[in-house]
């Protein structure tokens, strides 16, 4: 993603496969978004995705997405059974 940043289009499809919102896409735990200092929860989605079109280090990883399932951050348990 940070080689090949994903379009418009593909956050938002993102964000409709994994049933969340393109906001809810944004890594504001990361030390670039904290830099920022931008409070996440006065952002739409227009914004977000504005935000990770410009700097796409902001979005949340890894993602993993195989057929309709996706997966954000790593959650030890959740990965073993996407692997199994």
């Amino acid at each position: 993603m940070l080689k090949e940043p994903l379009d418009q289009k593909e956050y938002t499809e993102l964000a409709n496969r994994s049933q969340s919102t393109v906001a809810q896409l944004l890594n504001t735990k990361s030390p670039t978004f904290k830099k920022m200092g931008i409070k996440a929860d006065q952002l739409d989605d227009q914004q977000a995705l504005e935000l990770m079109m410009e700097n796409p280090r902001l979005m949340v990883r890894p993602v993993l997405v195989r057929d309709d399932q996706v997966l954000m951050r790593f959650k030890e348990e959740e990965y073993n059974k996407f692997f199994s």
